[in-house]
């Protein structure tokens, strides 16, 4: 319907994990070849889905989206979600700069419009010298919200206290809904 094509479809990420990883339990086919993930990001598009979901550990997803992406002529359009490395420690603050500069030459873009932690676990990092990086990337226009993937909704609802984290990404489906019992989608809406 109508409505869904102009006000919902916005909220729909295409996520890219396989196009950099041969990923999947379903997945019979491996990764795709360059010309088959610029139809899948061009199908995409085409479809109002303009949010595109990558990470650094996703393999060479940054560079097949970022090829895709310039290919379309839509790299200045597209809305990128990109996770720093899952494997952080409170020494890779100083290196956050550099690690979001490397996903950006990768994608060929000058900003993302989300910047994620990749695990909940970071959400204790964003103190100090991180959190101060993060407002730094924020200042500067190099990312435009900033937020954590998370996997429980203890960690969601820390991370929906914390007002520098703007975006949380979660699990849910129609058979896993924890994240709504415990009343985050609401707290979600109220933030």
């Amino acid at each position: 319907p109508k409505y869904f094509r102009d006000i919902m479809i916005h909220r729909l990420a295409l996520g890219t994990v396989q196009l950099g990883l041969e990923y999947g339990i379903a997945n019979r086919s491996g990764k795709p070849n360059r010309s088959s993930a610029v139809q899948i990001v061009d199908a995409a598009w085409k479809g109002g889905i303009y949010y595109f979901d990558t990470a650094q550990a996703y393999g060479n997803s940054e560079n097949v989206l970022g090829a895709a992406l310039e290919k379309l002529g839509i790299s200045d359009t597209a809305k990128i979600i990109s996770k720093l490395p899952p494997v952080l420690t409170p020494a890779d603050a100083q290196r956050v700069p550099q690690l979001v500069q490397g996903t950006l030459a990768r994608l060929g873009v000058t900003s993302l419009d989300t910047l994620l932690f990749h695990r909940e676990e970071h959400l204790a990092l964003l103190t100090g010298y991180m959190r101060e990086a993060v407002e730094h990337l924020l200042k500067a226009s190099i990312i435009s919200r900033f937020g954590v993937s998370v996997s429980t909704p203890a960690a969601a609802i820390q991370a929906l206290g914390d007002p520098l984290v703007r975006v949380v990404q979660l699990p849910a489906s129609v058979f896993d809904r924890r994240f709504e019992a415990a009343g985050v989608f609401d707290m979600a809406a109220n933030a």
